[in-house]
Order: C-alpha cells, then structure tokens, then sequence
C-alpha cells in the first residue's frame, strides 16, 4: 500500500537517496526563500514505511511557473501508476498555489530515456524539444593544444566568482532580461556553487563575462553559463575564459565536466563544436518538456 506526502524538512534525509545530489544540498536554501516543494511516495509495511519515491520542485510564484528538478522512482515500483500519482500530487499542489506552468529538463543518451519519454507522453506533457547540447570531458581535455593560459587583453583581468562585490553583483541582477538572457545568468541555484574555477572578467570595475559551474557531484561540475557582453563577443574572450576555467578545474583535481551549451546561441554552439566535441567523451542532448496546470 502507499500513502504520498508533501515533505518537509523533517522528511528529506529519509529521501534524499531518492534525489539527485546536488539537488538535495541545496533543499535548505530552496526552502527559506519560499521556493521549495517536494512530495515523496512510501510502502508502507510492518513495522515501519520505505520510501519509493520523490519529486522536487523549484517554484516561482511570481511569475507563476515551476521547474522540478528532481523526478525518482524506484525501478521495482514503475510501471504501477507510482509515478503518475506522485506527480499528480505535485500538480494538483502547485495548482493551488496558482502555478500555471510547469516545466521538466532531462537528457539523452542514457539507457532510461525512451521510458522516460513514454512516461511524460502518457502523462500528457509537450513533446520534447532540445534545448541545449551537453559535452562531456573527462582528463583527456588537457591534450587539446587550446588549453593554454591565453594573455588577457589590457585592461581585462580574470576574478573569482567569488570576489565581486555587493554593487557588483546588485547591477547584473538588474541587467538579467536585458544584458543577458536568464538561461545565463549567473545567480542560478540549480546545484553548489563551483568556487574554484568560477570566473568573470572585469574591465573598469564592471563585469563584463562571466564563467559559472556548479558541482553535481565530488567528481563532476556543470558547466552552466558562459557569456561575454556584446562589445566582446567577437574578441575571442569568451573562449579565453573558458580555457581558465578548464584549466582551474583540473588544477583542483575535478576528473569530470559538462557543458551546457543552449541551442539559441549558434555562436557558442559552433565553438564548441570545434574545440570541445574532438575531446569529449559523448555529447548527449538537453531536452525540455511542459504542461500547463488546470488545462
């Protein structure tokens, strides 16, 4: 028999070996800026209940939209509706809440994929649609010839993610939308911060490009947000910090990398076409489905 629960903070180390990782570290930060919710599915059994199940959601109520993050079910408990009920109850939740709009990201290439797909379909989510490409890098990256410490331009220097400053960092929140697209900025709190090769370049006390990975895991970081601001589009910086970027990772003994890469930017897509792809270990695809709630 199961029983489906809206969890709390009491409830997540009893789930989080039904969560991806990075996912379950950042819960707290989710939950104290009200935008958190998570629902979990247990068997109940004599004399205590196992969890089978969890799905978590990041929620934005301002504009009404949710991402889940997180979407598990034990492999001996699929195919029995589990899923679906799960969900529904996610739904139904997120409605009252006045969501309207709800989104999940997967990827290709692994072997759950195809079922996972007829899963969404049944279930009554858009098709897919691909959203960005995925190069995965293991150490081999340090053969490429590209990988060397470029000369910065003058009046260019490489910081720390970490060393901006409030009035800094308060002026690009506000550009998001207009100086960059949100699929890049760099506030994004899909997972930890990745401080020891998460860059920007300033030029005259601004920040004009940025470089931003997240750690998935104690072996893996996401490459999530590269940009360069338009002036310096053409100038081959963005590929410059990137190659530091990469060469910090290795420095701190970081075996694995991905890197996102948005199919609405052609331009980096070809970059990494030709400089990333000869290196990589596979290149898979990052595809994006949606259901509108109440409909």
């Amino acid at each position: 028999m199961y029983s489906w629960n809206r969890l709390t903070s009491d409830d997540w180390t009893f789930y989080q070996g039904l969560m991806l990782k990075h996912v379950a570290v950042s819960l707290p930060e989710l939950e104290a800026e009200g935008r958190l919710a998570v629902f979990g599915v247990e068997l109940a059994s004599s004399p205590s209940s196992s969890p089978v199940g969890a799905v978590v959601a990041e929620v934005n109520r301002q504009v009404g939209t949710a991402h889940i993050v997180s979407l598990f079910v034990q492999g001996q408990h699929r195919r029995a509706g589990v899923g679906t009920a799960l969900l529904r109850h996610l739904e139904s939740y997120l409605h009252m809440l006045g969501i309207e709009r709800i989104r999940f990201d997967y990827y290709s290439g692994k072997s759950s994929t195809s079922a996972l797909e007829a899963f969404l379909h049944r279930n009554k989510w858009s098709p897919p649609s691909l959203t960005a490409k995925v190069y995965h890098i293991d150490r081999h990256i340090a053969e490429a010839p590209w990988l060397r410490n470029h000369p910065m331009p003058a009046g260019i220097t490489v910081i720390h993610w970490t060393q901006l400053t409030s009035s800094q960092e308060s002026e690009l929140r506000e550009q998001e939308g207009v100086l960059y697209p949100s699929f890049l900025s760099p506030f994004k709190t899909i997972a930890p911060l990745e401080k020891s090769n998460s860059v920007a370049l300033e030029a005259e006390g601004r920040i004009v490009g940025w470089t931003i990975t997240y750690r998935l895991s104690e072996d893996t970081v996401l490459y999530d947000a590269v940009f360069v601001t338009p002036q310096y589009q053409l100038s081959g910086l963005a590929f410059m910090l990137l190659s530091r970027s990469v060469t910090m990772q290795l420095d701190a003994g970081i075996p694995y990398g991905m890197f996102t890469v948005n199919v609405s930017t052609p331009f980096m897509l070809s970059i990494a076409d030709r400089r990333l792809r000869p290196y990589a270990v596979k290149v898979s695809e990052k595809r994006a489905v949606y259901k509108i709630l109440g409909s």
